[in-house]
């Protein structure tokens, strides 16, 4: 009995190291790809409105998916099924964003596609809550999901910017395509299903949320608020500095690992002062 009981917590172990594995190739996939589209959309000649409306296409997308794709997950899906989906969701954008004879509307075709699908984070943070207890067990691995995304991110960008130096938009896309089919097989293999709770437990959940205090309605709107703020500026903000530098998909990811270096030191050093006061 005991020897069953320590196989079972030594398997929910390695199946949690599978989850930050798989989040680490997910992030450094899409910072491949992703901080480099605004360089792509330049190279088509499209503007600062163009650039809203691809950013504002894939936001919906990313609405519209995320709450149908969270209620398939509940019924009949699972959490695996829902990551295994974004995989290849993404992967299938990816290898869009890479051809060479993409048109702009190719490439927010694209962007539509894995806005519908992508919940990887979603999805993995479900199965950690399936795999670990309450309390600082489940902090710790939320967590190290948390800081090895943030690295990935960091790590894929200062990559990127190695790989778009063959000038060649395929290569980046390959090898973004290539992690996700790691991902995909991996997750396959040894990840549970995830199934939702039984129906009545749905009802008490969904009961508890439409009878949630106007704390948290009032955090989701200021949340939803800083959200528009901060896309409606990053779409400006790109254009700037893609037009002011003439910077090449090299020189911007290089850009973007620099800007991410810089937030995350001012998060650590300058979050808990400003707290405090």
């Amino acid at each position: 009995m005991l020897h069953a009981a320590a196989m079972v917590k030594l398997q929910k172990k390695a199946q949690l190291w599978v989850l930050v594995l798989v989040v680490l190739l997910d992030l450094l996939a899409v910072s491949l790809v992703v901080p480099l589209l605004p360089a792509r959309y330049r190279e088509l000649g499209v503007g600062a409105k163009a650039l809203g409306f691809a950013s504002s296409a894939y936001s919906i997308a990313q609405i519209f998916g995320g709450v149908a794709l969270g209620a398939l997950s509940d019924r009949s899906l699972g959490h695996r099924g829902l990551l295994l989906l974004s995989f290849v969701g993404a992967a299938t954008a990816y290898a869009i964003v890479g051809w060479p004879g993409a048109t702009f509307y190719t490439l927010v075709g694209s962007r539509v596609v894995v806005g519908l699908c992508k919940q990887t984070m979603t999805a993995s943070t479900a199965l950690v809550v399936e795999l670990t207890a309450p309390g600082p067990e489940r902090a710790t691995w939320i967590g190290r999901i948390s800081s090895v995304a943030q690295a990935s991110w960091l790590v894929g960008q200062s990559l990127g910017a190695y790989l778009n130096r063959f000038g060649d938009p395929r290569i980046p896309s390959a090898v973004a395509v290539g992690l996700y089919a790691v991902c995909f097989a991996v997750s396959a293999a040894t990840l549970p299903t995830g199934r939702a709770a039984p129906k009545k437990t749905l009802k008490r959940q969904t009961t508890s949320v439409l009878v949630a205090s106007r704390a948290v309605a009032a955090t989701a709107g200021a949340r939803l608020a800083i959200a528009f703020a901060m896309r409606a500026a990053m779409v400006t903000r790109q254009v700037y500095e893609l037009e002011r530098w003439d910077l090449s998909r090299a020189d911007a990811a290089s850009f973007g690992l620099f800007k991410s270096v810089t937030g995350i030191a001012a998060s650590w050093g300058l979050a808990g002062p400003l707290v405090r006061r």
